[in-house]
């Protein structure tokens, strides 16, 4: 059986390799784990005969989450996080919060922050089931989107919140050609400029997202626009959609009404 670098008086095991702990360490800086020593229920065989006989608790992580949460109960540098997998940092974010480590559950918060746009609708149901409403405001936008039927299956009592919020950039994303000048300053030579760059940026919209606009507008304006009537133009329209942007109610104004 595999053994880790940590030797502690108490002992947990995961995929069939043992870990040393400090059942202090475990109690002074979490809140979830089992009395003094465990192990994982996918440890091989006789790696299972020895924990039982030494009656060691079972858990069901893999080893690697195991080894870099315990990173974060001693006296070591903590767990790097830059380098893991989206889909470890995920899992490891969910075993934090369910062992309750407190400094892994903070660090692994932070750097799902930092790349939360790598798969928004799991950054969703992870803010929201561990009631991190301030992430949950950062990442719903962009998870505007999400097919209906999965985000039903997977969001269940935040799903009607989360449609109502949906619907409000809905309405806004609709609303956009209808309240784009349609009709150039009238000094431009080429009238058919402005018309282009309206074309340009609606397309665009339906294509990327609203929170690109202001990105795509300057893209656009610099691609089509000559005329500086037609510019400044563009950009008040643009700046109107960001402040209506700006005024939507978060997703927890429609999860947390009261």
């Amino acid at each position: 059986m595999e053994t880790s670098k940590v030797t502690c008086p108490g002992k947990l095991s995961s995929y069939g390799k043992l870990f040393g702990t400090h059942g202090k360490n475990l109690e002074e800086y979490s809140g979830g784990f089992p009395p003094t020593v465990f192990s994982s229920s996918e440890a091989g065989e006789p790696a299972m005969e020895a924990i039982k006989d030494h009656n060691i608790a079972e858990l069901s992580e893999r080893s690697v989450l195991i080894e870099l949460m315990l990173g974060y109960v001693h006296a070591t540098p903590p767990s790097q996080l830059e380098g893991i997998s989206f889909d470890v940092l995920m899992d490891l974010a969910e075993a934090a919060e369910k062992y309750s480590v407190y400094s892994a559950m903070e660090s692994c918060k932070n750097a799902i922050e930092r790349d939360m746009l790598k798969n928004p609708n799991e950054v969703l149901l992870y803010a929201i089931n561990h009631g991190y409403y301030d992430l949950a405001d950062k990442i719903a936008p962009w998870t505007i989107y999400w097919d209906l039927e999965d985000a039903q299956e997977n969001l269940g009592p935040a799903f009607l919140p989360w449609v109502k919020y949906r619907e409000s950039w809905y309405k806004l994303q609709l609303g956009m050609p209808v309240n784009i000048p349609y009709f150039s300053c009238g000094r431009c030579t080429n009238r058919t400029v402005w018309n282009d760059f309206c074309m340009k940026v609606l397309c665009n919209i339906t294509e990327g997202h609203l929170l690109t606009l202001s990105k795509s507008v300057q893209r656009t304006i610099e691609e089509t626009i000559v005329c500086q009537s037609c510019v400044r133009r563009a950009h008040e329209w643009k700046d109107k959609v960001v402040e209506e942007i700006e005024g939507l109610p978060p997703l927890t104004r429609h999860l947390r009404p009261n």
